[in-house]
């Protein structure tokens, strides 16, 4: 991974150096103007040409000098485009002398402008840069959202149960490629090492609610972590391990969670064949199919002025009116009240845990807005 920093070129660095040479050979085209028409209206203009003619020029000929720096920079566009109006003609040895350099040299900069130009949107740069600056503009009112650190296989996963919550993220990951061939065109993403400090505040960490680093690396992992602690102090941090011993590290750099994927799919496969039913039906909540609506696990937190503070279980109604079934109520010490009683009484910073489909918790919604 040291040398992948180092060593990898992306296509956004390439955009990027595009639009910065396109940006000069602008800047350049700017100025080879302003040169010219200063060069034009001192040489030709009848205010400066008596001391380079040997003799004086006709009342026409006056007229047909440039008059004004307006003037002058009208003769340098028409020299520089090769428009030739015929309206404009050197009446003096410098001036032909400078209308020849002049074009020599404006011809080679507006070749260059419209080249760089050509290849920024031929080579996609421009797609690229007007939707990373789009993105970058959404990124910074973003708040209390996720970063996702990592595309790979589980990486792509956690995407994948991203998309159906309504859950603000952004992935980061070294490679375009991957981003480009995943991800839809409306998902946020960063390009870049989520390691360093700036690829972390471009995906907003100081406001962010949580962070998941799925590197393929805990040594990156721990890096990661380090790095989202100290810009977010406060920051949920979920890491992937590969066994107990990085655990314990990960735990140490900050970690509120770390998952160990050998783990889980070795105690998932074991279930299978020992408990293959109740894996079928957990699994439901998990794993989404075409042929039927799967089984959500959502949190229902209770904040300050929900109409459930103060109501026993049964009074709000959650069951009958939605069908989503309240598993567990996590209370604001942090005890976890598994299967609670419907006498119940729902207090503020309680944590409902409900299982159900994705209309039930949309009526869930809807009862508590109603009420």
């Amino acid at each position: 991974m040291n040398s992948q920093r180092t060593l990898i070129k992306t296509q956004r660095d390439m955009a990027s150096a595009s639009l910065h040479k396109f940006q000069i050979s602008v800047v350049l085209l700017v100025l080879v103007v302003l040169i010219g028409a200063v060069g034009f209206y001192y040489i030709e203009s009848p205010y400066f040409n008596d001391w380079q003619s040997d003799e004086a020029l006709s009342p026409e000929e006056n007229a047909r000098s440039p008059r004004s720096l307006i003037d002058a920079i009208y003769w340098a566009v028409e020299t520089i485009s090769t428009t030739g109006y015929g309206d404009i003609t050197p009446r003096t040895a410098v001036g032909r002398l400078w209308v020849t350099g002049f074009s020599i040299i404006g011809l080679i900069t507006v070749g260059c402008a419209g080249a760089y130009a050509l290849a920024f949107i031929m080579e996609g740069h421009l797609t690229l840069a007007v939707r990373e600056r789009k993105m970058a503009k959404v990124m910074k009112t973003l708040q209390k959202h996720y970063i996702i650190c990592g595309l790979g296989r589980v990486g792509r996963e956690i995407v994948r149960q991203f998309r159906a919550n309504p859950k603000e993220y952004v992935v980061i990951d070294h490679d375009l490629q991957t981003l480009e061939e995943y991800l839809n065109n409306d998902e946020l993403r960063i390009v870049g090492d989520p390691t360093h400090d700036e690829v972390l505040k471009e995906a907003g960490i100081e406001n962010a609610h949580g962070l998941i680093t799925c590197l393929p690396s805990d040594a990156d992992n721990v890096f990661t972590i380090l790095t989202a602690k100290g810009l977010n102090p406060s920051i949920f941090i979920i890491s992937r391990g590969e066994n107990e011993h990085s655990r314990n590290k990960l735990l140490r750099a900050g970690a509120n969670r770390v998952v160990m994927p050998s783990h889980i799919g070795g105690v998932r496969m074991a279930s299978m064949a020992i408990r293959p039913a109740v894996v079928d039906f957990l699994e439901q909540t998990v794993q989404f199919s075409h042929e039927r609506e799967p089984l959500l696990l959502e949190e229902i937190p209770i904040r300050e002025g929900n109409p459930f503070i103060g109501k026993m279980l049964r009074e709000t109604k959650i069951k009958s009116e939605t069908d989503v079934l309240i598993l567990g109520i996590r209370q604001k010490d942090g005890f976890v009240n598994f299967n609670p009683s419907s006498a119940y009484v729902i207090q503020q910073g309680d944590i409902l845990i409900g299982m159900g489909q994705h209309i039930h918790f949309e009526q869930l919604r809807r009862l508590i807005q109603s009420d």
